[in-house]
């Protein structure tokens, strides 16, 4: 435990970013969802609620959004950078194996990350209380409840965890662009499939198990009328088949990685 702990120290000292772009990406959307709302409620008019709610809806995919696509980042440096700098030399002389080690980095995507996207979610709820209240007005989106909230983060970190994964294995093997190598498979198989008449099932489905999750689809005030913000709500995804075996996926994508870093130990 106490290797994991200071494995995970250890990334949080060496990418600071994880912590300060979604607070400064979550403080410009929550100021701005504020001032919007505000404004809203000065000049009044037809379905206020319906607009509020609209507001705080595309707020949360923002945040969501933000942190999925930090998670991205961190993943492709996450080895990547150990090798480009040969600070992978300096790692050799701790006593952590490589198991602690990858697992203190998908802990990093898995739980680190949307803690912070999690606390931004519950700062934007509690604002946007305090901003209606004895205004009568009742906000619906979907992440305005801390329990929606804290559902659809563990749901949409599970989801997305083959992702991560993936990021992280092109990350121990790639030497550079690791981003674009990852995803460049994804984006020529949905050309493909359009080019021979197809309507992308496959890269549609690759999306969704991404930002596509979160992605507005709908126009705001037609998701908050029709009562959902993604396609499968969290509690239904939790539950899913697909969500555990893209789990069970991410796991063994992970031992791969873990022996990738091992073979990066042995020729630095």
């Amino acid at each position: 435990m106490n290797s994991i702990l200071w494995s995970l120290r250890r990334e949080l000292w060496e990418h600071r970013w994880l912590w300060s772009v979604p607070l400064i990406a979550g403080a410009i959307a929550i100021a701005v969802f504020t001032s919007v709302v505000i404004t809203q409620l000065v000049t009044g008019g037809a379905n206020i609620e319906l607009r509020i709610s609209s507001v705080f809806d595309l707020a949360s995919r923002i945040l969501l959004i933000t942190g999925t696509l930090v998670a991205f980042v961190y993943c492709a440096e996450s080895l990547h950078g150990e090798r480009r700098d040969r600070a992978i030399l300096f790692w050799k002389t701790w006593p952590v194996g490589d198991v602690t080690a990858v697992g203190a980095k998908a802990i990093v995507p898995l739980i680190i990350v949307p803690a912070v996207t999690l606390a931004l979610l519950i700062a934007a709820d509690v604002i946007v209380r305090l901003v209606v209240i004895g205004k009568g007005i009742e906000v619906r989106a979907p992440m305005v409840n801390p329990l929606a909230a804290t559902l659809e983060v563990i749901a949409a970190a599970l989801w997305i965890a083959p992702v991560y994964a993936w990021i992280m294995l092109v990350s121990a093997w790639a030497r550079r662009a690791v981003l674009l190598l990852a995803f460049i498979p994804m984006v020529l198989l949905a050309f493909v499939e359009i080019m021979l008449g197809r309507n992308a099932p496959i890269g549609h489905a690759l999306f969704y198990r991404g930002v596509g999750r979160h992605w507005p689809m709908k126009t705001a005030l037609d998701s908050i009328a029709g009562g959902a913000m993604i396609r499968t709500p969290a509690p239904e995804l939790l539950r899913s088949l697909p969500l555990w075996g893209g789990v069970v996926v991410a796991a063994l994508l992970l031992a791969v990685v873990v022996r990738l870093r091992r073979r990066m130990m042995v020729h630095g």
